[in-house]
């Protein structure tokens, strides 16, 4: 008598096609080892393994049995695994490449690396993570550590001199720069292109200015105000506020090679956003939930490479003196105001007639974008030939690692408002402008 079994593979593989839902897939994939092939061949990101695959068939890592016969990827939980798939998997797949680990521990990281070929590493909401166990590592390109507790810098200076890094995120940690490490960091750093850091006021955390390759650089947490010596001396703040700015940015400026600058939290003063101005190779520039004066996007006129200006948390802008912005800045393509007051239909209106008598004229529109509450008057005119898109932007947070982070939490040695600050920087990291609509 014949079976589903003497069917084709392309029979079957339509039949598991029309089993929606996971629930269905599970049971699919439990019936023989022929069903399970087929779903993991068609249906399943063959290269990755994930916390379901371990939860189903971790017993299998190294057997025939195991489904994934090459595995190039990682997205594991601690709490799923055990130190013996662990084992395994690092003994039997060495050709892994990228790993996005939740919640893992020094201790569960030594048993899992070094892996040969692994050139992205990603560790998340682990509080308890120092990184001896990643000084092994020889390959590591990028590299994103969000912990709460602060990361050894004698590790990282080992990580940075034997991997060569083009990206490094730790957003949580303001001590990886400080006076000890510095130098020497940034001489190890120097084929890195992208970082991602909190501020420190330190003299030396400055250096990141001198990386010779540098070309995106977002800081958290930017505290305008202070600077090393004042904040060892009160009584020094009167004589040193003048030279905050200069502090901070003149590295940046003589090297005038970075093409994207972020600023996330903390709040930026009038007197380093002139020096901003100076920073003439930016494409973008973007102040997300950073605290700005009042102030005309004029002072940004000179930034002729400029593409996208972003600008969520400033007091209020001066619409009707920001004109020569858009006249001067011939590259720019996007501009969003979020949370942001001043903008008005006059500004749009004069801003579309700047652009009508370009010559050249320019060949695509120019977007503005707003928050989803935004609601521009009746009386604004939108002729054929507008040249402004007037777009709202809806904000959305990435919910994939927010719940991983809120299912690990009982595996992670925190506090509270730890778990929160942990969160909310992710959050805003992996925030995405979607959808939008036009007004």
């Amino acid at each position: 008598m014949s079976t589903i079994l003497d069917l084709p593979d392309v029979c079957l593989v339509r039949i598991c096609r029309k089993l929606a839902g996971d629930e269905r897939m599970f049971h699919w994939v439990n019936v023989c080892r022929r069903f399970r092939n087929i779903y993991y061949e068609y249906f399943h990101n063959w290269n990755e393994v994930n916390d379901d695959l371990v939860e189903n068939f971790g017993h299998l890592i190294g057997t025939a049995d195991f489904p994934l016969r090459t595995v190039k990827r990682i997205q594991l939980s601690k709490s799923k695994c055990t130190i013996e798939f662990l084992k395994k998997l690092r003994k039997f797949h060495k050709e892994i490449e990228e790993a996005k680990l939740f919640s893992f521990t020094d201790e569960y990281l030594a048993e899992l690396l070094p892996l040969p070929s692994l050139k992205l590493l990603i560790c998340i909401g682990t509080y308890n993570l120092r990184g001896r166990s990643l000084i092994d590592l020889s390959s590591l390109e990028e590299l994103h550590i969000h912990t709460n507790k602060y990361f050894d810098a004698e590790n990282l200076l080992q990580i940075t001199h034997y991997n060569p890094l083009r990206k490094l995120v730790i957003p949580n940690d303001p001590q990886i720069f400080a006076n000890r490490y510095a130098y020497e960091m940034v001489e190890n750093l120097k084929e890195l292109v992208e970082l991602v850091v909190e501020y420190n006021p330190c003299r030396s955390w400055q250096l990141i200015g001198k990386l010779p390759k540098l070309r995106k650089l977002e800081i958290w947490d930017f505290v305008s105000h202070e600077c090393e010596t004042c904040l060892a001396d009160g009584n020094c703040y009167a004589t040193c506020f003048s030279q905050h700015a200069k502090l901070f940015f003149e590295d940046l400026r003589q090297q005038n090679q970075l093409q994207e600058l972020t600023f996330c939290d903390g709040c930026v003063g009038d007197y380093h956003i002139p020096k901003i101005a100076e920073l003439t190779s930016l494409k973008s520039l973007r102040f997300i939930r950073a605290s700005l004066p009042p102030l005309s996007l004029d002072v940004f006129q000179t930034l002729n490479n400029l593409e996208e200006l972003y600008i969520d948390g400033a007091e209020r802008i001066y619409a009707e003196e920001s004109l020569e912005f858009i006249r001067k800045c011939f590259s720019l393509k996007k501009v969003t105001f979020w949370r942001v007051q001043g903008v008005t239909v006059s500004f749009v209106e004069k801003s579309n007639e700047i652009l009508r008598q370009r010559k050249p004229p320019p060949t695509e529109h120019l977007v503005f974008g707003f928050a989803p509450f935004v609601r521009f008057p009746a009386q604004l005119s939108k002729p054929k030939d507008f040249l402004i898109d007037l777009v709202l932007v809806q904000r959305k947070f990435v919910a994939a690692e927010e719940e991983h982070l809120k299912n690990e939490e009982d595996f992670v040695s925190q506090t509270q408002v730890q778990g929160e600050s942990l969160k909310r920087k992710f959050s805003i990291m992996n925030m995405e402008a979607s959808p939008r609509w036009k007004i």
